[in-house]
């Protein structure tokens, strides 16, 4: 995929106005838990 071609299906996605999950955890190893989740859309 080319530069343009990832701007463009970037716009169109947030055009369908998505939301985005967050998580925060104690680390990446095996036993890391999630102490955080947060769920935001486009406007915060």
């Amino acid at each position: 995929m080319s530069r343009w071609d990832a701007i463009r299906t970037a716009k169109a996605w947030l055009k369908r106005r998505p939301v985005y999950l967050d998580t925060e955890t104690t680390g990446l190893d095996e036993g890391a838990e999630i102490i955080e989740i947060a769920v935001v859309d486009t406007n915060g």
